[in-house]
């Protein structure tokens, strides 16, 4: 999260929230699979779900705008 509040500047805080992009779709897959497709349930399945698609919108959102777009009025 800090990658994005520092404007994402440099190429390595970029390919820092493209892993965790990656990481949270396979999470939201694995998880959703679970849940859907083999009728695995529990307390924090869907919660836990909900929160790597927030997480994944972050990231997309921090690499689709530009490095100063959030700051710049």
């Amino acid at each position: 999260m800090l990658a994005c509040a520092r404007r994402l500047t440099s190429r390595a805080a970029r390919g820092l929230v493209a892993a965790m992009l990656f990481y949270n779709v396979a999470a939201v897959g694995v998880l959703a699979f679970a849940g859907i497709g083999l009728r695995l349930d529990g307390l924090a399945l869907w919660p836990a779900v909900v929160l790597h698609v927030v997480m994944t919108v972050w990231c997309v959102d921090c690499l689709c705008r530009g490095p100063l777009s959030r700051f710049v009025d």
